[in-house]
């Protein structure tokens, strides 16, 4: 479709996006030139020649950025149908995160699933997702908002089954918002999320589990020690702030 679309404007096309006709038409969904930008308007969109099963996987994307929309504030997310990432084993989602800064400068890192790569260079069928970005624009934002004065990690949210990672995310913005540093752990076993908890030199773990989504609670291991545990209420953060200190 892209191709019967652009071949109609192929007189027009600047010369390096005739190359890029020729090699990839994909990417003159990207380009940066004027005149492929005006053309690219009404180009077909990427989306709606997409299968079943990535639709299905977009959309759970769209509600899990939708859950964070509304629990945060701050956090907007753009669907761009005309994101492009260069390389070919890319495959269902591609992303950039922006900076304040207008233009190609503002876009501080970009990525996207490769699920294929790993099993394309020989080894097991792996799914996979990751992302690059310029130390220098990193720097330069962080500089523009102030300076971090603690990396130090406080909590690791050990999440027991999949469905209590939206829970999750509501928790960790309320640490966060309590200048409480925070982060979830990735999809693994209990032992496993813990073990990532112990390598990230986290002070606690906070665990949330099938009880505690039920009693609007929390369970906080000691991660100095194999058997300390306490329960809370998920609101109770001068409690936490106390155990924090009472840990460094």
């Amino acid at each position: 479709k892209l191709i019967d679309y652009f071949s109609k404007y192929i007189n027009d096309l600047p010369k390096v996006d005739k190359l890029r006709f020729e090699r990839a038409p994909l990417r003159l969904l990207d380009s940066k030139e004027k005149v492929t930008i005006n053309i690219s308007k009404d180009a077909p969109k990427t989306l709606d020649f997409i299968s079943k099963d990535s639709k299905n996987h977009h959309d759970k994307i769209i509600e899990n950025l939708e859950n964070l929309r509304k629990s945060k504030g701050t956090f907007k997310y753009k669907i761009n149908d005309k994101l492009v990432r260069g390389l070919d084993y890319y495959n269902r989602t591609v992303f950039e995160y922006l900076g304040d800064s207008s233009g190609p400068q503002g876009v501080l890192l970009g990525g996207g699933r490769y699920d294929p790569l790993i099993k394309i260079l020989g080894g097991p069928d792996t799914p996979a997702v990751g992302f690059a970005m310029g130390v220098e624009r990193i720097v330069n934002e962080v500089s523009k908002q102030g300076s971090i004065k603690d990396n130090n990690l406080d909590v690791v949210i050990v999440v027991l089954k999949d469905e209590f990672r939206t829970n999750a995310e509501s928790t960790s913005d309320l640490f966060r918002s309590n200048k409480i540093s925070t982060i979830i752990a990735p999809r693994r076993s209990l032992k496993g999320q813990l073990r990532f908890a112990n390598n990230m030199n986290a002070k606690l773990a906070v665990i949330l589990g099938e009880n505690e989504i039920n009693n609007n609670s929390i369970t906080i291991k000691f991660l100095n020690s194999k058997d300390s545990q306490l329960e809370l209420r998920n609101e109770d953060i001068l409690k936490i702030k106390s155990l924090l200190s009472s840990e460094k």
